[in-house]
């Protein structure tokens, strides 16, 4: 992040549906980090990974009916970071970084934050929020 950098908002564009930088009441270019053209060109493969690990974990409780092959927080948590990441155009900080996971093109910190269930727990005041169910 560099200290002098202009602040950029982004905001849906409603026309393309993508998050858009957004500066002085009009768009200033466009971020396509929405939809079909994510930041990387991860996405797609980071979600057939999902998958395959969705499926191991079902065909593991098919063999063992009674135990759980539930992935543990600390995974979820980074998967949602990366999905986070190529959806948003967002730069990832150091895993463990107190507070924040990543900035984005304007220098604006980003926590984020992912579960399995229907909740999560909230520390810090945020000025803006994106809530999604699903990817």
């Amino acid at each position: 992040m560099s200290g002098g950098a202009e602040k950029v908002d982004f905001r849906r564009d409603e026309e393309t549906r993508h998050l858009a930088p957004y500066r002085g009441g009009e768009f200033v270019g466009t971020a396509n980090c929405m939809g079909d053209v994510p930041s990387s060109g991860n996405l797609e493969r980071v979600r057939s990974i999902v998958k395959d690990i969705y499926r191991a974990v079902s065909e593991l409780e098919g063999l063992y009916p009674g135990r759980r092959f539930t992935p543990d927080s600390h995974m979820v948590g980074s998967l949602g970071e990366v999905v986070a990441a190529e959806r948003y155009c967002l730069n990832l900080i150091e895993p463990s970084h107190p507070v924040y996971d990543a900035y984005d093109h304007g220098g604006r910190l980003v926590q984020i934050k992912t579960t399995q269930g229907n909740k999560v727990g909230i520390s810090e005041k945020l000025e803006d929020r994106i809530d999604e169910s699903g990817y």
